[in-house]
């Protein structure tokens, strides 16, 4: 099942509501622990350490899940964004063409070539020029984008952690 970048943030507050509530329940069978000494007080103890190192588990699991969760909507993101600029990813159909794109535009038509006028060239190629300029505008405004997601999810992460060493 895949997370949109809008239900994520839900499912982070529900999840981290439900683990503060399950570190709260541990911390009410820790204090209901029976005074007696021997077996019976052992066993206690022993369960509340395996439900807390369970719990430190799953919250370690769904941290690296969310991850991977964000990771891959940054990607559909992408892969949308990319998909609505269909001129472009025509234009670069192999990675041979990716690093003929990389660098900075050059003339590469002649007036032999094709038989335009100069003044067409020069129209094609400022047309090329702008398409370039869309193009590492897009890339720039997507690694934006990641970095801000991915910086989210960091933070989400932390405050998490924060959130649940707050409730021992």
């Amino acid at each position: 099942m895949y997370f949109t970048l809008v239900s994520l943030p839900v499912l982070c507050v529900d999840t981290t509501a439900f683990m503060v509530q399950c570190k709260e329940a541990i911390a009410s069978l820790d204090k209901l622990k029976s005074d007696a000494d021997g077996q019976l007080r052992t066993h206690q103890v022993g369960i509340i350490n395996v439900l807390s190192h369970c719990l430190k588990r799953t919250c370690d699991k769904y941290s690296h899940t969310k991850a991977l969760h964000v990771s891959q909507a940054l990607e559909q993101h992408k892969l949308t964004k990319l998909s609505s600029h269909s001129n472009a990813i025509d234009r670069i159909r192999n990675m041979d063409q990716v690093a003929e794109y990389a660098a900075p535009p050059q003339s590469y038509i002649s007036e032999d070539d094709l038989g335009l006028s100069s003044q067409e060239i020069q129209m094609l190629e400022q047309e090329n020029n702008e398409m370039y300029d869309e193009l590492t505008a897009l890339s720039s405004e997507v690694q934006n984008i990641e970095g801000t997601v991915m910086e989210i999810s960091r933070l989400q992460e932390i405050f998490t952690e924060k959130v649940l060493s707050q409730s021992d």
